[in-house]
């Protein structure tokens, strides 16, 4: 079973919930099958590693009743509303530093991703220039042509700009294959907030 037989047959049998709850879940379990398919799995083998349709449809039915019912008692209960507003005053100071904290966690991954990627790049773009520079100096200076005192330096200056060419030029595969797979754990972080931001948004309508 392929990923879009999956999704159809998990719409179906999950006709009688709301249109956007039921969205927001396929939503949810497509995710899940692409972030398998990007850690290395088949499309076939990342779906079959889900439970089968009807198990997972008869499981998301059973639950979401409960939800439904106890999200409708809060909403239209004034005391439970007012209480929830209490406990969220009274609690401030737990859970909000701990929310900064994870907050600030994810921010911090994000940018040494970003901030890695960038590194990588000068770190390519520095010596493969810088050697070029050295290089083309070197050559087009009368002093690599002419020999003469500073033959010797010249020579150095073009041994230096080689090198560090070829670094550069050896350095090309590995670190776009790096950047990918930064870039790649990069999206997947981000796939996985939005998916847990959705799941949450789909358990509380």
């Amino acid at each position: 079973m392929n990923k879009q037989m999956f999704l159809d047959g998990l719409r179906v049998a999950l006709a009688e919930l709301p249109v956007a709850e039921r969205e927001k879940t396929l939503a949810y379990y497509e995710e899940m099958i692409n972030d398998r398919i990007e850690d290395g799995m088949s499309e076939a083998d990342a779906v079959a590693s889900l439970e089968p349709v009807e198990v997972l449809a008869a499981r998301i039915l059973d639950e979401t009743p409960m939800m439904q019912k106890a999200v409708r008692k809060a909403k239209n209960s004034g005391i439970s509303t007012a209480l929830l507003v209490v406990l969220l005053i009274v609690f401030f100071p737990v859970w909000f530093p701990l929310a900064a904290v994870v907050f600030g966690i994810i921010v911090t991954v994000l940018a040494l991703m970003f901030a890695l990627i960038v590194a990588l790049i000068a770190l390519v773009l520095g010596l493969g220039v810088g050697g070029l520079a050295v290089l083309i100096g070197a050559l087009f200076s009368g002093s690599f042509f002419s020999g003469g005192l500073f033959g010797g330096s010249v020579l150095l200056a073009v041994g230096a700009g080689l090198v560090g060419t070829g670094i550069a030029v050896l350095l090309i595969y590995p670190v776009w294959y790096l950047i990918k797979l930064i870039w790649s754990g990069l999206k997947k972080l981000c796939r996985k907030i939005r998916s847990w931001f959705k799941k949450e948004e789909a358990n509380n309508e």
